[in-house]
């Protein structure tokens, strides 16, 4: 379907209801793509690896696709020009991957409402700078949360809520001046 787009830069198909079925595996071919939106529809399976391999991928968003699930792909460390990554609503599995450290360009983060995503939280983000909107919510992460925001300068949202963390909560949040909402 899109193999012959190599040059399509933005690309949304949204608010579709109807629209089942995998992810397209022929976006990979879009290696110039920025913004990809594919949300509110009922894509199915996993998402594929193929996001990855798109260094000019700056704005992913594919949320509130309740048939989709699987782990994130730890392929998303190669798409370094990222910024704004969303992943909420669907009924992704697992880890949440140790990848983030990578993407320095990220600063929107939103993996909420995924059910299904449990363990441990990355601590891989302590190095993602340039952070302004962390969304952990309604998940089953565990264990307690690491002291690691320190050099989250930015951080001005911070939703960890409905999940199964423990312990204390991090001396660092109070080096978030910028947080208005946690």
């Amino acid at each position: 379907m899109f193999e012959h787009l190599t040059y399509l830069t933005y690309l949304g198909i949204v608010s579709n209801p109807l629209l089942t079925g995998p992810t397209p595996q022929s976006l990979i071919n879009a290696t110039a793509m920025v913004s990809l939106y594919l949300y509110g529809n009922n894509h199915t399976g996993l998402i594929p690896e193929i996001f990855g391999g798109m260094q000019s991928l700056s704005d992913l968003e594919i949320y509130s696709n309740p048939l989709l699930t699987g782990p994130i792909p730890k392929s998303l460390i190669n798409a370094t020009a990222m910024r704004y990554l969303f992943l909420y609503g669907n009924n992704h599995t697992g880890l949440i991957p140790e990848i983030f450290g990578g993407m320095q360009s990220l600063s929107t983060l939103n993996v909420s409402s995924n059910p299904l995503l449990s363990g441990p939280f990355p601590t891989s983000l302590k190095t993602t700078i340039a952070l302004t909107t962390l969304d952990f919510s309604n998940a089953a992460m565990n264990g307690s949360i690491p002291d690691i925001f320190g050099n989250m300068s930015n951080l001005a949202t911070l939703s960890l809520s409905n999940n199964l963390f423990s312990g204390s909560l991090p001396a660092s949040w109070t080096q978030l001046t910028l947080l208005r909402s946690l």
